[in-house]
């Protein structure tokens, strides 16, 4: 049951981190901006059509040290405890994420 991913934790850290490495929706849907904004001084008009690429900070050695390793440990607490990442983004985010991720999870 539900209740069981605490007793766990190695298995939930692999889970995360195949979350992590083996992203299956690689593509987004496309999402509009209502306003004209600029971002790290780029300006983007109001209306442009935008595909955000939410995985790429799955990789990003920012976020990961070494993220082109399998590394279930690094969701491991030195409690020993899984430790969900909120970067780890495998349905989307926001109001048109997976419908499916709690029966997922």
């Amino acid at each position: 049951s539900m209740e069981d991913q605490k007793l766990l934790p190695y298995c939930m850290a692999v889970i995360q981190e195949v979350q992590r490495v083996g992203n299956i929706g690689e593509i987004n849907f496309f999402r509009e901006n209502a306003e004209e904004v600029t971002i790290a001084g780029f300006k983007i008009p109001a209306r442009t059509a935008i595909l955000p690429q939410f995985p790429t900070v799955h990789i990003d050695p920012d976020h990961f040290e070494r993220p082109e390793y399998f590394c279930p440990e690094r969701h491991i607490n030195e409690a020993g405890e899984f430790v969900k990442d909120p970067r780890i983004t495998p349905f989307s985010v926001g109001k048109r994420a997976c419908l499916g991720e709690g029966l997922a999870r």
